[in-house]
């Protein structure tokens, strides 16, 4: 009696196994292809800073130039805290001069009769040119992203904004009196925008737009006649900006 049923129960159990297995397959297939179909930069971060040292050397210019120009050498080290924040001791050396505007206008008023006009003149603002500087900053990189320029060449990079503050030496070169040339230590702030193109593992490439400005200072009311005279500091001189764009390269450690 036992033979008769379980040779009715081999059909049935070989029907469930062949009914089943499609969709078993089906199901395994999307998932390889729901894994296959997901960008890389989702699944993971290629580049990562977390606790990376960094060294950077970086040259930048003045794209805008009105009374002085400049041109600029920075050597950074930094310290990636986490995989957005930073920090960075940042050294500058700047080569600078007045421009053409500036010295066009120096020789209209030196030249002129002082009986006749400008007799009485203000100093330039603005005329202070950076030689040196140290600063201390702090950077964000909030964005993280990949670029496909072309399907087998995946470019990724970071968006950052990066602040601090340090000290500049700093030289003025008077427009007004002849031979009068000063120089002087303030305090400097800085704020700037970047984006930073990694190449590979150590090495990323840097564009940076940065304002560097500090309290700005110069003499009112000079009196041409008067032989010596160097008028009064002005009570309210403002700010000067000195905006450099640089381009650099980063290695991380």
């Amino acid at each position: 009696m036992r033979r008769p049923f379980a040779h009715c129960l081999a059909p049935i159990a070989a029907l469930l196994v062949v009914g089943t297995s499609p969709f078993v397959c089906a199901e395994a297939w999307a998932e390889e292809k729901t894994d296959e179909k997901q960008p890389a930069v989702v699944r993971h971060r290629l580049f990562v800073n977390d606790g990376n040292l960094e060294a950077a050397l970086a040259i930048g210019t003045t794209p805008v130039n009105h009374l002085t120009r400049h041109l600029a050498l920075d050597a950074a080290f930094g310290w990636n805290l986490t995989e957005t924040w930073a920090l960075q001791l940042r050294a500058t050396y700047a080569f600078s001069d007045h421009t053409q505007t500036a010295l066009d206008a120096a020789q209209a008023i030196r030249s002129s009769d002082p009986t006749v006009r400008f007799r009485t003149v203000d100093d330039f603002e603005d005329l202070w040119t950076l030689r040196w500087s140290a600063l201390a900053l702090g950077r964000w990189m909030p964005v993280y992203g990949k670029l496909s320029l072309f399907s087998a060449l995946p470019v990724h990079f970071g968006l950052y904004l990066t602040a601090g503050v340090g000290i500049g030496g700093l030289n003025r070169d008077s427009l007004v009196i002849e031979g009068l040339s000063e120089t002087s230590l303030k305090p400097l702030f800085m704020g700037a925008i970047g984006l930073r193109l990694y190449l590979t593992r150590l090495v990323s490439l840097n564009v940076e737009v940065g304002d560097r400005f500090f309290m700005d200072s110069h003499r009112v009311d000079i009196d041409r006649l008067t032989p010596g005279d160097m008028g009064t500091e002005a009570s309210s001189p403002g700010l000067t900006h000195l905006v450099l764009v640089t381009i650099g390269a980063t290695l991380s450690f």
